[in-house]
């Protein structure tokens, strides 16, 4: 698939060789685009991520490699989503206050709707939003509702009064004032990496004491860890803590399993990574866990096919002897399979007696035999149900009627006549070669007596006129033979 813009608000998808397909962005209202610089520090991270196997190939042209179009229903309308979408409008200045009616004076670009709170009107962040205090937008990332990984965990992807849809917290969770994310039920009275640090007060495991800018003290992780923005603990990059319910994307059947010596994020038994939604956050491998319909007996494949696992979903293929006679077999194939019928060793066939019948996976196609020509009624659609046998009529001169003065040629479909050289066709248009008279040449071989000021002409197939030159007048005495020609005075 080649994916390129054809407008502000839809891409044409190009399916090699010939196929092609328009998709347009329906549900992206002030969606903030990809060159936005309002709002985008993680949307460009999680963006760049998605679109890794995209832009592998060219910073122009972007691809996307799926098996099947139904991998477009999410996925990839998720990425045109957030390209396509027009910018956001700025706050449109306004003398005053914001007007509550409109919400003009507030900053739509950063999800701010106007409300009227203590007797004044105030640009805040709309109901179940909270604000982000890294990128100062109500909410978190532009987000597809139909891809559960297009928000982090345990975001959810709402909507907002203006149409779009963002990442917003959970009820009881507050957004981290260090990172933006999520987090706990209620939040604390110090954010730990905050306090003072010192000889009496270490800093926590994997964790080290510096001087800060404003000559205080503070705890940053040690080198080589990183801050797990749900656990606030620093850990080994890509770790993650057992003792912490939500240390996994639950939604993404995950578990916090041993791994060697420390605990990753990994894949329930039977399920399988996802390659192109893999390491959508840079803290955990978070790939979406997808298990297999085919291992675990839960597909609606037909008892003869085969099932094949993808990333996606899985695959039935109809095993051979069988034909797909699926409602939909371009999207759900291998549903249907019946057993492929020969028609031409049962002889349920129609060809002709002088016809070969070939058996094909859903059906049969006639052939006429050497030396047959196919008279059928639909020889494009329906040959070999009317083959006659190749016969040479010009052998035989009992089986054409062309006149002896012409040559017989024989064809495919039979024969046609031709009036020799020296002969002229009486009938051409209706009946070519059956009547071929001998040419009238009296005039070219000098069979006339013409005056020699006059012009010879030839009529039918034996007569002639002469007609006198121009300059001249006919003065001939007898007015049925004219030709007598002198010159005009």
């Amino acid at each position: 698939l080649k994916l390129v813009k054809q407008s502000q608000r839809s891409f044409r998808i190009i399916h090699y060789p010939t196929t092609e397909v328009v998709i347009k962005a329906e549900s992206c209202y002030e969606a903030i685009p990809v060159n936005s610089n309002a709002c985008d520090g993680s949307l460009m991270s999680s963006l760049k991520l998605e679109l890794q196997p995209v832009l592998s190939g060219s910073a122009k042209d972007r691809y996307f490699r799926v098996s099947s179009f139904k991998d477009l229903n999410a996925r990839l309308r998720s990425v045109i989503q957030k390209v396509t979408c027009p910018a956001a409008p700025p706050a449109e200045p306004l003398e005053g206050p914001c007007d509550p009616s409109t919400n003009r004076g507030c900053d739509r670009s950063l999800n701010q709707v106007c409300v009227k709170k203590d007797g004044r009107n105030l640009c805040t962040c709309p109901p179940g939003f909270q604000k982000n205090p890294v990128t100062q937008c109500c909410g978190g990332d532009l987000c597809n509702p139909e891809l559960v990984s297009s928000c982090p965990h345990p975001d959810v992807c709402k909507i907002t009064p203006f149409g779009n849809h963002r990442c917003a917290c959970l009820d009881y969770y507050y957004r981290d004032p260090k990172t933006g994310a999520c987090k706990g039920s209620q939040p604390p009275a110090v954010s730990p990496a905050l306090e003072e640090c010192d000889a009496d007060r270490p800093c926590p495991e994997h964790e080290e004491c510096v001087r800060t800018k404003a000559g205080g003290h503070t705890c940053q992780c040690a080198s080589g860890y990183e801050r797990n923005y749900r656990s606030d603990k620093c850990q080994l990059p890509g770790t993650c803590d057992p003792t912490i319910p939500e240390s996994c994307d639950q939604r993404k059947r995950e578990r916090c399993l041993p791994d060697g010596d420390k605990y990753t994020c990994q894949c329930e038994a039977n399920y399988k990574r996802h390659p192109i939604t893999e390491c959508l956050t840079s803290y955990f491998s978070s790939a979406v866990s997808v298990i297999d319909e085919c291992t675990a007996g839960t597909h609606d494949c037909d008892q003869n096919a085969k099932c094949f696992d993808t990333d996606e979903s899985f695959i039935c293929t109809c095993n051979e002897g069988f034909t797909d006679e699926s409602p939909d077999p371009s999207q759900k194939p291998g549903r249907v399979c019946k057993q492929q019928i020969d028609e031409c060793t049962s002889g349920t066939h129609n060809c002709s007696v002088n016809a070969v019948c070939i058996n094909l996976p859903n059906g049969f196609v006639c052939r006429c035999k050497e030396n047959f020509v196919d008279f059928s009624p639909n020889p494009n659609h329906f040959a070999g149900t009317d083959c006659r046998a190749l016969v040479n009529e010009c052998a035989d001169k009992t089986l054409n009627t062309c006149s002896e003065n012409a040559f017989c040629i024989d064809t495919r479909e039979g024969y046609k006549c031709q009036c020799k050289e020296g002969f002229m066709d009486d009938d051409e248009l209706r009946n070519p070669g059956r009547n071929c008279k001998k040419a009238n040449r009296i005039c070219s071989e000098g069979g006339h007596d013409c005056d020699a000021n006059a012009r010879c002409i030839e009529r039918g197939a034996s007569s002639y006129d002469c007609v006198c030159s121009a300059g001249y007048i006919d003065k001939s005495p007898d007015p049925s033979k004219p030709g007598e020609c002198l010159r005009q005075e």
